[in-house]
């Protein structure tokens, strides 16, 4: 069984994701989408920076059975492929929005739909991102394991998401991805099993808003407030869901000193994707 994490209502964990974090505590996990969470985690760290930082991703995943890891990092995007023969697995891990970094927030901004090779329309900063990076990536997969998985958080899950309509994997897991691209991108990607993971009140799954012209790929897997997934819920037990999870959060946590003021902001900290999916310690006893 594998350690509960407790929810974080912490900036650090949202703006940090990497600082003071512990990886892989119990092992390599036994479901899928608990690995890529914390690959999803883990390529937050600035590898990128020298040698040291690299090495210490390189020993994490080592430790548990990847012993080929394949870094890229270009105009400010990075991520990782890294492999298994034991598992005859690849996973494609790309980086989410760095809050410091302005090219990343640039990126996000770029929100106006632009037509897309394999059809359909897409979000504009997305695909431009993804282009400088592409060769590097494409040359990685050529030497890939049989099953290969494409995962990402945030901006990294849009990347992934922008990747799998251009190679497809076996699978995709994206998590607090916000919206990529409309109706007709989403059937590019028809072939690839999705999964779409949605820590409750996180505001920035529910951008860009539909209304423009975007559609989310993926089957819906919800994580309520106290850390349960629900798959493909109904839109009335999520909005009740979420009016209890932010009259909850401002009791308990918005008023303490270094957490995230809102709910619907704390809700994107990619430990609580981890905890959301591994198993959370319930709010009342953390």
């Amino acid at each position: 069984m594998m350690t509960r994490i407790p929810y974080s209502p912490w900036r650090e964990d949202l703006y940090h994701p990497c600082k003071n974090a512990r990886f892989f505590s119990d092992g390599l996990p036994c479901a899928r989408e608990a690995l890529c969470a914390e690959l999803a985690r883990l390529v937050y760290c600035p590898f990128e920076v020298d040698n040291t930082n690299e090495q210490k991703v390189r020993t994490i995943l080592q430790g548990v059975g990847f012993e080929n890891t394949q870094f890229f990092s270009t105009a400010g995007m990075q991520g990782f492929l890294t492999q298994s023969q034991a598992q005859h697995l690849s996973v494609l891990v790309f980086r989410g929005t760095e809050s410091q970094e302005f090219t990343d927030l640039a990126t996000d901004a770029q929100a106006w739909l632009t037509n897309w090779e394999r059809g359909g329309k897409v979000h504009r900063g997305f695909a431009e991102a993804l282009r400088p990076v592409w060769p590097t990536v494409q040359r990685s997969l050529e030497h890939r394991e049989s099953t290969l998985v494409y995962t990402g958080h945030s901006l990294g899950a849009a990347l992934a998401t922008v990747a799998a309509s251009k190679a497809p994997p076996t699978e995709l897991y994206t998590f607090g991805s916000p919206l990529v691209g409309d109706e007709d991108f989403t059937r590019t990607l028809n072939n690839v099993v999705c999964f779409r993971y949605v820590d409750c009140c996180d505001l920035v799954t529910r951008i860009p808003p539909e209304v423009c012209g975007y559609m989310h790929v993926g089957k819906f897997h919800y994580i309520n407030r106290e850390g349960q997934v629900h798959v493909n819920p109904t839109a009335a037990f999520v909005a009740a869901d979420r009016m209890q999870a932010r009259e909850a959060y401002i009791m308990k946590y918005a008023w303490k000193i270094g957490s995230v003021g809102v709910r619907d902001l704390a809700d994107h900290a990619p430990i609580n994707y981890v905890s959301g999916i591994v198993g959370r310690v319930q709010e009342s006893s953390s």
